[in-house]
């Protein structure tokens, strides 16, 4: 039965992207190039939570050490992939780090006075 729907679901979102390639008439060689792009992110993302899970190897006695190493590695997996690869994704990082700098410029400012 998990397989049938497993083929099912495939079968459904070829069927989904071909009559929505048609409607919208986006170029296919677009499309792959932009999969190809969130899939080195989603790549360069998970490799650091898998190597701290392969190092602490799943202890339940060190549970924080991996969840932080894997989480910051995560994110800088994130934000540097998104910028080499020139994914879209990158430009949202970048309005979020700029709102974060000048509230903390603001913030820095008024300890200051």
């Amino acid at each position: 039965m998990g397989w049938g729907i497993t083929l099912a679901s495939l079968l459904v979102s070829l069927i989904w992207m071909h009559v929505t390639q048609k409607i919208s008439g986006f170029s296919w060689h677009h499309f792959r190039t932009s999969l190809w792009k969130s899939a080195i992110i989603a790549l360069s993302s998970s490799a650091a939570p898998l190597l701290a899970a392969f190092i602490f190897r799943g202890r339940p006695d060190q549970m924080v050490a991996p969840l932080i190493i894997g989480g910051i590695g995560m994110l800088v997996g994130i934000m540097v992939s998104a910028r080499k690869v020139a994914h879209p994704l990158w430009t949202e990082i970048e309005q979020i780090l700029l709102l974060l700098r000048k509230r903390y410029s603001l913030a820095i400012r008024n300890i200051r006075d």
